[in-house]
Formats: C-alpha cells, structure tokens, sequence
C-alpha cells in the first residue's frame, strides 16, 4: 500500500487533498480481500509514514461496503473542526460516529470521542437517539479499551470492534 501511495498525486495525504480523493477511488474499486490485506499491512508491516491515514481511509472504505453513507472526517485536528475520523450512516438513520484506534496499547480520552459526538448532535449532523461512538482498534485484543469503557460514563455510546472483525464481517 505505501508504493500505490506513493504514486498517487504527491504521496502526501491531507484533507481534500487530490491523494486522499485518488486513494479512496482506488479503494472503492479494488476487492474486498484487497482492503483486508491493506488493513494487515497498515497494522502489521513495519509502520509506513501516514499508515495510520491509510488505515482511516480503509476502515471507511469497509463501512460503505457494509451499506454505511460515509462520511469521511479529518485526518489530522484542525482549529474549530470536529476531529472524527468518518460518520457511518444507516439507511434507517442511524449513525456512528467512527475513531479509528491502531492499536489499544494505551489508554485515551473517551470523553473527546464523546464530545466530538456531542458537538455533532449540537450542530444537528447526528441525532442523539440514534447515534454512538463506533471505535475500530487495530488489534483484537480489545479487553483494556473495553473494561475502559465500562468503567467510564460513556459506556451506553460505545461500541468496539477490531480492524480485523470490521474486514471479516466486510467480506
């Protein structure tokens, strides 16, 4: 995946930039066997500059196969922006709002998940009734984050799947 990279537009990937919108074509046109061998290597390989990019891009990739409109969110934090990394909804207007972990190896804020949900609800993007916090950690040994989760009051709008479920339930 970092050659494909690379030859897209200028290699450098930021938000709506035409190597973002090139990667993502590509990905909508490639097989579901191929997302889930990108996914691994975005998460096994020895890491690549902007993996953790690429990897956001795949996972969203996989919602849209599972039927999600998605809506992609920004790769990096910007000045007065909500920072989520892609909206899934459903077609019965259901909606996740998606943070894309690589792995669980420490712990990090539920609360700004949680607000940035918040803010979405504020600004009417989402329904408060109808939404949760989807987080997609790269490695399936998910216990911490999910104990985590119980133990926070937040635990009614988080779901928690592994990368590695997300592509097996994709293909």
């Amino acid at each position: 995946i970092s050659q494909i990279l690379a030859v897209t537009s200028d290699g450098i990937i930021k938000d709506a930039n035409s190597t973002s919108t090139q990667l993502r074509e590509f990905f909508s046109h490639i097989k579901a066997e191929q997302i889930g061998k990108y996914v691994d290597e975005c998460l096994n390989s020895k890491s690549f500059e902007q993996s953790g990019f690429v990897l956001q891009d795949l996972v969203n990739q996989a919602g849209s196969r599972l039927g999600f409109d998605v809506e992609y969110g920004l790769y990096r934090g910007m000045q007065g922006k909500i920072g989520f990394d892609g909206i899934w909804r459903a077609k019965d207007g259901y909606a996740f709002v998606v943070a894309v972990k690589s792995n669980d190896l420490y712990n990090f804020s539920l609360d700004t998940h949680a607000n940035y949900r918040k803010k979405l609800i504020q600004e009417g993007k989402i329904s408060e009734a109808a939404s949760s916090i989807l987080l997609v950690v790269g490695n399936d040994r998910t216990g911490a984050l999910e104990a985590q989760t119980r133990g926070s009051r937040h635990a009614w709008d988080i779901r928690i799947i592994s990368a590695a479920s997300l592509v097996k339930l994709m293909k």
